[in-house]
């Protein structure tokens, strides 16, 4: 009788040959080559399954395809890898709709209504031509167009063009003091450079007018209109399972903006930054640590205003009103757990997730003149999350010093 082959001799047979060529099925030349170009390391090499599926996850991610795959293919008794894309039917150009409610202030709940087109590959490969409009409490358009120098090339321009009006409220011990309008005209353009697609930096230059209007103005507060030029450079990366309620990786944001001087106002610059991390416990929970912080590198809060660093509201300092805090330099720690409490079935959503979390923080030079004294804040929150088709919708409460108390619901971001 023969032998029976051994188990590492039945792996090194079912091992596929290493592919000598690389084709792609199911869209244009420019994004064909594009893949091809990105996969020819794995020629004349072993399959590496980890890196293909990485790369079938950037490929997705690109926005035009709605799943991207891999198979081993002969061709005249050559081994190759042939990647099969399958492009998205209903675009580009895309079409997203959102609907957005702020119940921060349960005597005041706000509502508004997004939506965001996109036109993809305008221009050249990965380039894309963005547009906002948002109404309701907040409303305005921006418009950007992202191209990069080459189709495989990491390094881009934006130029971009805006006109918004959002609402800022002050509050003092969960009533609602004054009500403006920051509103907002200009154009900026910027270059940067993306590593793959979990980090990006920035460089660029805004010119906008700039101006404040007055609904309720307990405050008392005088700020001019002004034409603004600020430079600035932002770096953000995102390195978490999931965008709305991350169980696994780390989250990082850099910004510092110069305001040069103009009518009406003196020159300062900002610096903020902020670092999430989260660690999972099981597949079904997780624990998770913020800290961020930011300074006017000394300007007064009469020349920062309304553009200094506010703190308050869910999931900032919950237990106290949006924007109560606002000063010219903050830190703010939290620390928390989230659990899956159920999954939901496929047409209504993801799952529903408890999170329980503590923060505190601190804001120096308040310019909100109710809570002036009240810089130092800190509490405990808790919040049901249901990820939906909607969008995350969420319930919570929070209870701190001071004597601040809340509970607040929403449909839109979390943290």
């Amino acid at each position: 009788m023969g032998r029976l082959p051994r188990p590492a001799q039945l792996r090194r047979q079912a091992q596929p040959p290493n592919p000598q060529f690389v084709t792609v099925a199911g869209v244009n030349t420019p994004a064909a080559l594009e893949i091809e170009r990105s996969l020819r390391q794995i020629i004349n090499q072993p399959i590496d399954t980890k890196f293909l599926d990485q790369e079938m996850t950037r490929y997705v991610g690109y926005g035009t395809l709605n799943a991207a795959g891999y198979t081993m293919i002969d061709r005249d008794g050559t081994p190759g890898l042939n990647i099969n894309t399958y492009p998205r039917y209903n675009g580009p150009p895309f079409l997203d709709l959102a609907i957005n409610i702020d119940g921060s202030d349960t005597q005041d709940v706000l509502f508004g209504m997004a939506g965001r087109i996109i036109f993809q590959n305008l221009g050249g490969f990965r380039s894309e031509w963005r547009t906002d409009a948002f109404f309701g409490y907040s409303y305005g358009v921006r418009s950007e167009y992202y191209r990069p120098f080459t189709p495989h090339s990491q390094f881009f321009y934006a130029p971009r063009a805006y006109a918004t009006s959002t609402r800022f409220d002050f509050y003092n011990e969960g009533t609602k003091t004054s009500q403006y309008q920051i509103n907002q005209s200009g154009v900026g353009f910027d270059a940067g450079y993306t590593w793959k697609r979990s980090a990006e930096l920035r460089f660029g230059q805004d010119e906008y007018w700039y101006s404040v209007t007055k609904r309720i103005d307990f405050d008392n507060l005088s700020i001019p209109p002004q034409q603004q030029s600020v430079t600035s450079l932002r770096f953000t990366s995102y390195n978490t399972d999931n965008s709305v309620l991350p169980f696994r990786g780390v989250n990082t944001f850099l910004r510092i903006e110069r305001h040069e001087p103009s009518k009406g106002n003196d020159p300062f610059t900002l610096a903020e930054a902020r670092v999430a991390a989260y660690l999972p416990l099981t597949a079904k929970d997780s624990v998770f640590l913020t800290a961020s912080g930011g300074t006017a590198f000394g300007a007064p809060p009469e020349v920062t205003d309304l553009q200094g660093f506010p703190l308050g509201g869910p999931f900032r300092l919950g237990s106290y009103g949006r924007n109560e805090l606002l000063g010219t330099q903050y830190w703010l720690f939290q620390g928390g757990y989230e659990r899956k409490i159920f999954q939901l079935p496929p047409l209504l959503g993801e799952g529903v997730y408890a999170v329980g979390f503590f923060e505190g923080g601190k804001v120096y030079n308040n310019l909100n003149a109710a809570d002036e004294l009240e810089s130092e804040a800190y509490d405990g929150s808790f919040v049901l999350v249901t990820r939906t088709a909607l969008g995350p919708i969420y319930i919570g409460g929070a209870s701190g010093n001071n004597d601040h108390r809340k509970w607040w619901f929403g449909l839109g971001h979390v943290f």
